[in-house]
């Protein structure tokens, strides 16, 4: 199939396919760093469970966060490195910043738990 220039040169049926194709690209590029997923998630999880509202809900926040990275990687130096950093250091900003409202962390993993101080 040859490349087109714009999305006008494609015919309809080309364009829908080549759309087909980056996506099905997208989505092995995206499963081929399973492996960081389950890392992280598994890590964090130990460490900061009484916090966090559920194993799922960290393993989604990390997905979402090594598609951001993947977007991010500009192409320089090592692919799987740099989403390696990324993932950590966006969970332990968030972790860091979990009580405060912040543009660069606009989703929650955290349960707010309430803790009492008795008077005694």
């Amino acid at each position: 199939m040859e490349i087109a220039k714009s999305i006008e040169d494609l015919e309809p049926q080309a364009a829908v396919d080549n759309c087909a194709e980056s996506t099905r690209k997208w989505h092995e590029k995206v499963l081929s760093y399973a492996h960081l997923v389950r890392r992280w998630t598994s890590y964090f999880w130990k460490i900061n469970k009484a916090y966090l509202y559920s194993y799922e809900d960290l393993e989604q926040t990390i997905w979402y966060i090594l598609m951001v990275g993947l977007q991010e990687f500009d192409g320089r130096g090592d692919e799987e490195q740099f989403l390696n950093w990324y993932i950590r250091n966006k969970i332990v900003f968030c972790n860091h910043v979990r009580q405060k409202t912040s543009k660069m962390c606009t989703f929650t993993i955290h349960t707010y738990k309430v803790r009492l101080r008795l008077a005694g």
